[in-house]
């Protein structure tokens, strides 16, 4: 899954952080929202795909407007994964 680097730049300047940054919480809400539907058998696949996505750019946003480091939070997912593989009796591969 991509996202243009480059649209994300310019819709962050031009919103602004503050706008960014409430616009990102807001569609991690509705995803979350989907995500209880889910649970109670609700199911709208369409609509979690479209929260997802929603989310993924909202990322991307967070990001670049708050100068995060792409490696560090590489690392954390890395880190993550492997102590869920070992929770799960699964080795590196």
């Amino acid at each position: 899954m991509n996202v243009n680097e480059n649209l994300i730049k310019q819709s962050c300047n031009y919103f602004g952080k503050e706008n960014t940054l409430t616009v990102t919480m807001e569609e991690c809400a509705e995803l979350i929202q989907c995500v209880s539907k889910e649970l109670r058998g609700q199911e709208a696949r369409g609509h979690m795909e479209e929260e997802i996505g929603d989310v993924l750019i909202g990322i991307s946003d967070l990001i670049y407007i708050c100068g995060l480091d792409e490696t560090r939070i590489q690392r954390w997912i890395d880190f993550k994964q492997n102590r869920q593989m070992g929770r799960i009796g699964m080795k590196e591969e």
